[in-house]
Order: structure tokens, then sequence, then C-alpha cells
């Protein structure tokens, strides 16, 4: 019987123990405030009941602004994080990604890093010259000719700054090194539910509506496919992000918002998009805006209001 208790003691010291080193790791991250407050067992979920007002003001928006021709399309995808209302305005309608791509391509390198940390600190050299890219949206930096860079100062770049040529570095290096299989950004998307018809950087046959793209914040925010320090680093690049002509304009200033934008242009039309999470305490919620339309203005005033309705009706 003495043995049997100490075997027992010395179980529940081992769990004990356990227990506080995971919440300590947590302790850290959690601090950032990124991810779910559940996750750091400091509030409650609660039920919210569905914002019915909210939501036929937006439907009416949206056929008022499609109806006089200011733009093609809208989709508007909003979840509450805390327990709260799932709704949507064509959450269903596809459309092209373009760099919202770039979020997946980041998870790809971080889910790989965590099993190889060193991998963030492997350097890049990027080539002698680079395809010139119109982007409506200029990055304020963009990676230089024959020059070494860190896989971790790459992602940066591409999420903060949304730069084309750090993401093209990121993929061609992920395809050469970190698989023998497909490229590993499909492994990502596919363990997302999101695997697309070619690589993300052939935009012509891959579409994805903004249901589905917001999913991927939702396992950021519930640290669901990352660990939980790595889910708030991410969401931490995705708040710092430089685009603010979207949904970022649409709520007061100071709010954090981490969110990724996407742009895209052919045959006359331009594709407009901006998916996010707005930290509103126990009302933080997911909200994403994809347009077609012809004017990148107008889209995205759309998206700045869209985003101030949401702000407004959310109470």
């Amino acid at each position: 019987m003495g043995g049997v208790f100490v075997l027992g003691a010395a179980l529940m010291g081992a769990i004990v123990m356990l227990w506080s080193a995971w919440g300590g790791s947590q302790g850290k991250a959690c601090k950032s405030s990124y991810i779910s407050p559940v996750l750091c067992r400091s509030q409650a979920a609660v039920a919210q009941t569905e914002p019915a007002a909210l939501i036929r003001d937006l439907q009416t928006y949206v056929a008022a602004q499609t109806a006089r021709g200011a733009v093609q399309e809208v989709a508007i995808y909003y979840r509450e994080l805390n327990n709260g209302p799932v709704f949507g305005v064509n959450q269903d309608t596809p459309f092209i990604p373009a760099s919202l791509m770039k979020v997946p391509l980041m998870l790809t390198y971080l889910r790989h890093a965590e099993n190889s940390p060193a991998l963030l600190k492997a350097t890049i050299h990027s080539p002698a010259s680079f395809e010139g890219t119109q982007d409506a949206y200029p990055p304020r930096e963009v990676v230089a000719p024959n020059t070494g860079y860190t896989v971790e100062d790459l992602i940066k770049r591409a999420i903060i700054f949304s730069d084309n040529r750090a993401a093209i570095l990121l993929e061609n290096y992920a395809t050469a090194n970190l698989t023998d299989a497909r490229p590993p950004i499909l492994e990502t998307l596919a363990e997302l539910g999101l695997t697309p018809v070619r690589p993300f950087h052939d935009q012509s046959d891959y579409y994805i509506s903004v249901k589905q793209y917001a999913s991927m914040l939702r396992l950021l925010y519930n640290a669901a496919y990352l660990s939980v320090g790595d889910s708030s680093y991410a969401l931490g690049l995705l708040a710092s992000a430089e685009f603010k002509d979207g949904l970022v304009a649409g709520v007061p200033a100071g709010v954090k918002v981490a969110h990724k934008f996407g742009e895209y242009s052919a045959n006359g039309y331009v594709q407009l998009h901006d998916v996010g999470i707005v930290y509103r305490g126990s009302r933080t919620y997911i909200l994403g805006v994809m347009t077609r339309g012809k004017d990148w203005d107008t889209n995205a005033k759309i998206i700045q209001e869209i985003s101030r309705r949401v702000w407004n009706g959310v109470k």
C-alpha cells in the first residue's frame, strides 16, 4: 500500500509540474493578447445574440452599391470569436486571393520551424534582378537584388509590407528545401482545407471565398494549427501590416487589427480584399471583405465603410 501511495504522489507531482510548465510557457505569449483569452484561462466565453439590425444594414448597403454600379461584387464574413454570432453576405462567392496567400506561406515556415528552429535563421540570397510588378498599393520596402536575408526577415517583409519579392524567395526556397513531395505551401493549404488547383503564384484558376479564408485566422486565434507562441507571433506580424486603406480605416484609431489584404487586376476589373481580426475585448471578431469592381479607390472605400458599420453595429 505504501508503494502505491508513493507512486500516486509522484504521478500527481509530475502532473502538477507539467501543468505549471504549460502555464509558464503560455504566459509570455498570452501577454501579447493576440490569441484567445480562453487559452490563457483569463476569460470565459459569453454567448451573444445575432445582430439582426447589422445584418440587414450590410445587406442593404451591398445591394445598393452593386445596383448603382459602384462595385460588381462584395462578399462579407463576420464571426465573433468569443462564442458569438456568425453571419455573412455572399460569403461563399469565390475570389482570387492574390497577396492573401502570403499568410499560408508564413504558416508553412512557422510550422516547419517548430521542429527545426534554425530554419528561421537560414539565409536566402536574392537574385541580381526581379521582374517588375505593378501594385496598386506598392510596399514601402522591397527586397534588394544581390542581398542575403534570413527567412524570418523575409516573412516579416511579406506580411508587414506585402512584398511580393520576399514571398517569391520564400516560396522558391521552401519548394527546394522543405520537402521532396509537392510544394510545402500546398501541404499547408491541404491541412487547412484550402487546396488550390495550382501553386498560389499562378492565380489563373485558384479561387477562395471570404468564409474559407477567414478560417485560417480563427485557427491562429485559437492556436489550433501552430503553438500558442507561434500563433501569437504570426498575429503580431499581421497586426503590424502597413496597409491601412481597408478594415483599419473603419475602426477607431489605436484599435488593433491583425489582417492581410490582397489585390488583383485583370480584364478591366480589380479585386481588393482585406480579412482580419479586430480586437475589441470580449467582442473581438473576424471581419473579411472581398470586392470586385473597376476602381481601386471605390473598392477600398467600400471595405472601409463596411468595417465602420460593423464596428458601430456591434454593441
